[in-house]
């Protein structure tokens, strides 16, 4: 740098700095979220995903474009392209979804850019009364706020769901993989009238 740019590159430093430009300039460095933080996540997000998941199965006029409102505010969201694809492919976007950690926290989800889910066999019940199975791979990045911890969170998982067509319908649900990093086997039950 030349020397008579000096002056001027010292100017804009500490008028930066004097702004707290450091702030703006810099990210904050990622965390790494823990085994801890991880189940945390998965046990907030799951029944959202479950319900929009379960809603998207159970045939083609759910499977239009459809948006599962979260909890604490913002939504999950399969968009029309998605919920009709010819390949069972489904994209979720979250968009500010606010969910209930099992320890209290509240996490805040947004796509990064989004999960997508391979919805592979579906197995119908054989009698009135009996059990629908869909296995389901999901990949793809969130970027998560759980209060203490935010970052970007990595999903390379495998979700079974069971759910009984009788009244009340429960749904049990089976995560194994990776979910920020951590490996993860983990079942979920719910209950709806």
């Amino acid at each position: 740098m030349s020397p008579s740019r000096r002056p001027l590159r010292h100017a804009l430093l500490l008028l930066v700095a004097a702004c707290g430009g450091e702030k703006i300039l810099v990210d904050p460095p990622e965390q790494t979220l823990s085994r801890a933080d991880a189940q945390s996540l998965l046990r907030a997000f799951a029944p959202q995903m479950q319900q929009s998941v379960t809603s998207l199965s159970i045939g083609s006029a759910a499977a239009a474009a459809q948006t599962v409102a979260c909890p604490r505010g913002g939504s999950l969201r399969a968009p029309r392209e998605s919920a009709n694809s010819a390949n069972g492919a489904v994209r979720l976007v979250h968009a500010d979804c606010r969910v209930d950690g099992p320890d209290g926290r509240i996490w805040t989800i947004n796509g990064d850019p989004n999960l997508r889910l391979g919805i592979g066999q579906v197995t119908m019940p054989g009698a009135p009364g009996g059990d629908v199975i869909v296995s389901i791979a999901m990949a793809g990045t969130l970027r998560v706020d759980g209060g203490s911890v935010s970052g970007r969170c990595a999903i390379d998982a495998n979700l079974q769901i069971r759910m009984s067509t009788a009244v009340p319908v429960r749904a049990t649900s089976r995560y194994t993989g990776k979910v920020c990093g951590e490996s993860v086997d983990e079942t979920l039950t719910a209950t709806a009238s």
